[in-house]
Formats: C-alpha cells, sequence, structure tokens
C-alpha cells in the first residue's frame, strides 16, 4: 500500500474559528483528500486477528491527560489535552 502525506492540515477548514474567503474551497479539498485516503485505506487487506485484539488497540483505553500536566523540557504540546501511549519501547 502506498504511504500518503501531506505538508498542511486538511482537517483544519472544517474547523477553523478564522474565516477567510479561501475556507469553502479549502473545506472542499479537506473533504476530497478525506474521501481519497478512506477509499485507499479500505483497499487494505490488514485485519486484527480477533475482535478483542481490535478492542484492545483503541485509543480510548490510553488515559487523556491535561497538555499543561504532560508538559516539560522534553515535551511540547499547542493541544489541550493529549494522549500519552507508553508502547514499552525503550528510548
Amino acid at each position: 500500500m502506498p504511504f500518503y502525506g501531506t505538508q498542511w492540515h486538511p482537517e483544519m477548514a472544517g474547523t477553523s474559528m478564522d474565516a477567510p474567503s479561501s475556507l469553502s474551497l479549502a473545506h472542499d479539498v479537506g473533504a476530497a483528500l478525506a474521501t481519497f485516503f478512506v477509499s485507499e485505506a479500505r483497499k487494505s487487506s490488514h485485519s486484527f486477528a480477533s475482535h478483542e485484539e481490535k478492542v484492545s488497540r483503541f485509543i480510548y483505553n490510553h488515559e487523556i491527560v491535561e497538555a499543561s500536566v504532560a508538559e516539560g523540557p522534553e515535551f511540547h504540546s499547542d493541544y489541550a489535552s493529549v494522549y500519552i501511549i507508553d508502547n514499552g519501547a525503550s528510548q
């Protein structure tokens, strides 16, 4: 499966509080990109071995942390809250 990336956040046009005149076009581009990405993802044959394994991987199983609590010299976020997932890998 190909790898796709963007150099901007196409999802932000739908949530931006600033309303530039190009907002409608930006929203359309973001929606088209999302549709394309989902279409490509559906081509994948990857799946979990069981329903239990799939459920165990949900992000909702992890604690959400207020970014102000999580921040330190090694961590900074522009978001109000973040998920910090310890995957057990050593640094």
